[in-house]
């Protein structure tokens, strides 16, 4: 395990509510794993395609990169699928598949590496939009697997980088407009 110093970057572990994905709120008084700058690079092309009236696929691909210090440079091809099903003028059926690579790399305690988070979702869900309302809901279920996250060091400011973990949910959402 790789233990790397907290900073409000991670919330929180997979088991809990908070998932620990990174958060662009960057202490600046951290120190980076060495003196040069962090860089990474990601190209993506995708497409949202109606194949008749009611169905609709979105796919996406992207190539991320990630430099190391005195290594290779990591690399992901991060692909993402989804299919959807209009059962009416106001509701939808859809699935999506996507995989996840985070390039971003956080100071670590002494020298050590701290690897990329690497993950696989799966979502599926239904959406209602309400005739003539400006309200919408949905619901989806989802699952997340993760390699290489960090997790919490408890009663530490500090962080481990794990091997895998997984978080599984719910998801429910009501939208509108408060005044017309």
């Amino acid at each position: 395990d790789t233990t790397i110093a907290s900073g409000d970057f991670f919330p929180g572990n997979v088991f809990s509510p908070r998932v620990p994905f990174p958060s662009s709120d960057i202490t600046p008084n951290i120190e980076r794993l060495s003196n040069s700058p962090l860089r990474s690079s990601r190209a993506y092309a995708q497409d949202f395609m109606t194949l008749d009236k009611r169905w609709h696929v979105m796919a996406g691909i992207a190539l991320n990169q990630l430099p190391q210090d005195g290594g290779p440079t990591e690399r992901a091809w991060t692909p993402k699928l989804g299919l959807s099903f209009d059962v009416s003028d106001t509701m939808s059926l859809y699935g999506a598949y996507s995989r996840g690579f985070s390039t971003y790399q956080p100071a670590a305690q002494g020298a050590a590496s701290v690897r990329p988070i690497r993950s696989k979702t799966l979502e599926a869900g239904m959406k209602f939009d309400w005739p003539d309302s400006p309200l919408n809901a949905s619901i989806a279920l989802f699952q997340t697997s993760l390699d290489h996250y960090l997790e919490p060091i408890p009663d530490s400011p500090l962080y481990r980088q794990v091997d895998s973990g997984r978080s599984r949910g719910l998801e429910l959402s009501l939208q509108g407009q408060l005044t017309a």
